[in-house]
């Protein structure tokens, strides 16, 4: 079999999925549950559009040497660089079976030591906080009565607030989340894990909860 007729049958099969899916337990189970919130810790969140490198402290805000002179205090030497997670929370609500609109709401920090190199007494720090709130479209392409598997993507806004030495910056500016591949492991309370861009981290795992009964009308 050729692997231009194995990549057909693979779309083939995933665009019957959720045809399949109308009326089995998995699209009834979402249709009884249809809101959903999410916590997840991500790894290495892009966090600044428009500098030269996306990751933390590398925009053009921050001096890009670790080795810094200041006239008063003489060299000083970066000591530490700490940063969080992406800590994200995301809530959806499930439109179809395979379709769920929500929005992420996304914090990161960075921030670094520097010491004078002659007495090693703290000369200044750096420190970076990110806060993005980001309108997602979800799509669940694989389901399964305790599997799914989906993608998603959204653009939205961030605020920073950015402090070096005596300097500060509050700014806003676009965000993005892209999900490449994310997978969820349970039924009402569930795990899961993800390949991302943007603001939720490279890489991002967490915990999930699927709540809100809908009532079946009376009425004729």
């Amino acid at each position: 079999m050729t692997i231009i007729k194995r990549v057909l049958i693979a779309c083939s099969f995933f665009c019957v999925l959720p045809v399949l899916g109308q009326n089995n337990p998995v699209s009834l189970f979402t249709k009884n549950n249809p809101h959903q919130f999410m916590f997840s810790l991500g790894a290495y969140p892009i966090t600044y559009i428009d500098g030269d490198n996306f990751f933390y402290g590398d925009d053009d805000f921050f001096n890009s040497d670790d080795d810094f002179f200041d006239n008063e205090k003489g060299w000083s030497y970066l000591s530490k660089k700490a940063y969080t997670p992406s800590i994200n929370f995301f809530y959806s609500y499930q439109l179809k079976s395979w379709l769920s609109l929500g929005a992420s709401l996304s914090y990161s920090s960075y921030s670094e030591t520097h010491r004078n190199q002659l007495t090693d007494d703290i000369q200044y720090k750096k420190k970076s906080n990110f806060l993005a709130l980001t309108p997602i479209v979800r799509f669940d392409w694989f389901r399964m009565s305790a599997l799914r598997i989906y993608s998603g993507i959204g653009i939205g806004g961030a605020f920073y607030k950015r402090q070096e030495m005596n300097r500060k910056d509050n700014s806003f500016s676009p965000s993005f989340s892209i999900t490449y591949l994310g997978m969820t492991v349970g039924k009402r309370i569930y795990g899961f894990g993800e390949i991302n861009s943007g603001t939720n981290g490279i890489f991002s795992i967490g915990i999930g909860y699927r709540f809100g009964h809908k009532k079946e009308s009376n009425e004729k």
